[in-house]
């Protein structure tokens, strides 16, 4: 691909989430990107084939992005039950500086489309967790579906909490912060139990 077709699609897709920041999924066209740019909308559609094609890789930008600060937070030099904690605060640091790109992500008054394509990072980042999940669990007890639980018990408080957060905005940031380092800890407690 070259340098101009890959300056453009990236110009696409920094408008296509502008024009969400501002107005939502629901205000989001390829009319709407083609006005903002400049660019009559056949333009566009030579580089994206519809909406769902744009929704689709600003999905798989999130992801990747996504993985990256969960990656970064476990290469911490702490132990493990410190790293696992600071990978859910990397997760929530995540969503809520991309509130736009989360809701895509996982279906949060959007189309989820990239997780019905499986993209392959949204599907790597529980491994990221249950690596370290595994380090704290005493090694005859570490199966995996041990280890998915555990995540998975993590992920819906989370997740969760996010999910709250974005839909109806009711707690305060400091409120937000009490409520995930409480649930994290009960968490990590749960780990051991």
């Amino acid at each position: 691909m070259s340098m101009l077709r890959n300056a453009t699609r990236s110009k696409i897709l920094k408008t296509a989430l502008e024009i969400v920041k501002n107005d939502g999924w629901p205000g989001l066209s390829m009319r709407r990107i083609a006005e903002k740019i400049n660019y009559t909308p056949p333009v566009i559609y030579d580089h994206f084939e519809g909406k769902d094609a744009i929704i689709t890789e600003l999905t798989a930008n999130g992801f990747r992005k996504l993985y990256a600060a969960i990656k970064k937070a476990r290469a911490l030099s702490l132990p493990a039950h410190q790293r696992l904690e600071a990978m859910w605060k990397a997760y929530w640091n995540f969503a809520v500086s991309n509130q736009e790109l989360y809701r895509s992500m996982y279906g949060v008054e959007v189309s989820c489309s990239a997780m019905k394509e499986g993209f392959h990072k949204a599907t790597e980042i529980p491994g990221l967790f249950g690596e370290v999940i595994r380090e704290i669990l005493p090694g005859e007890t570490a199966s995996d579906e041990l280890v998915g639980a555990k995540y998975y018990m993590f992920w819906s408080t989370v997740h969760g909490l996010i999910a709250i957060n974005l839909v109806h905005k009711g707690m305060s940031d400091q409120i937000n912060q009490i409520v995930l380092h409480e649930a994290l800890r009960a968490q990590l407690a749960m780990v051991n139990a």
